[in-house]
């Protein structure tokens, strides 16, 4: 039952998942230390919003600066996404209840630095929600029945076959999607990725709409301090 976790406050391996598998999730090595940490969820002053917090075997807290909706379902991992020996710890809540679960989520990396843990800037521009991250997406006609999808700053650009009728005249990609424009997608998943022994951090977002069935995978990398597509 969703509902009952919304009001949920504790450690969330102690939340009686349905699926018992989901309680290991919320008990890990997030900090690559060998020993079990903890993850705790409390209400925050403003109604409908919680606050997390990871409690280290080591007996340090990181507490996230922001809580986040009640209604969001956290993911929580820890991964040296940037190289330098020392796991960041990746949260995300995403909203599976939502009726465009795609569309909506948010993410927040922390890098450690001089024993504490701070947040990292990510390469997206800043959504309403306190972790929502954008990415900027230009739609423009291609030739035939056809969208060109392109990301400003980048040299990604690819031509989406539109075969779907409905789509293209019913829900009026024809028109919608073929004018140039930029609009404005939230990372709504990531994942981790293994390459050569390095850990390499992909951050999904879906494109067009809620009846859309492409999505576009955004590979993280680290220069000069920073996270950068």
């Amino acid at each position: 039952n969703p509902i009952s976790f919304w009001e949920y406050t504790g450690y969330l391996d102690a939340f009686p998942w349905e699926n018992t598998e989901d309680s290991s999730l919320f008990s890990d090595d997030y900090d690559g230390d060998g020993k079990t940490d903890r993850v705790y969820r409390s209400a925050a002053q403003e109604e409908g919003y919680y606050q997390y917090q990871i409690e280290f075997a080591s007996g340090e807290v990181l507490k996230l600066e922001k809580p986040v909706s009640n209604i969001g379902y956290p993911r929580i991992d820890g991964a040296d996404v940037t190289g330098d020996g020392q796991n960041e710890i990746i949260f995300q809540v995403g909203y599976p209840t939502s009726t465009n679960p795609l569309a909506f989520g948010e993410l927040v990396v922390y890098e450690q630095q001089k024993g504490n843990y701070l947040p990292m800037q990510l390469p997206f521009e800043d959504g309403e929600e306190p972790y929502q991250n954008l990415l900027p997406v230009t739609y423009s006609k291609a030739d035939g029945q056809a969208v060109k999808v392109s990301v400003p700053g980048t040299d990604f650009a690819q031509v989406v076959p539109i075969e779907n009728d409905d789509l293209w005249n019913g829900y009026q990609y024809s028109s919608t999607y073929t004018r140039g424009e930029t609009m404005q997608h939230s990372i709504w998943a990531y994942k981790i990725r293994n390459v050569d022994g390095k850990a390499q951090l992909i951050c999904s977002i879906q494109l067009f709409d809620k009846w859309s069935e492409w999505g576009l995978d955004i590979t993280l990398g680290y220069k000069n301090g920073r996270m950068i597509i």
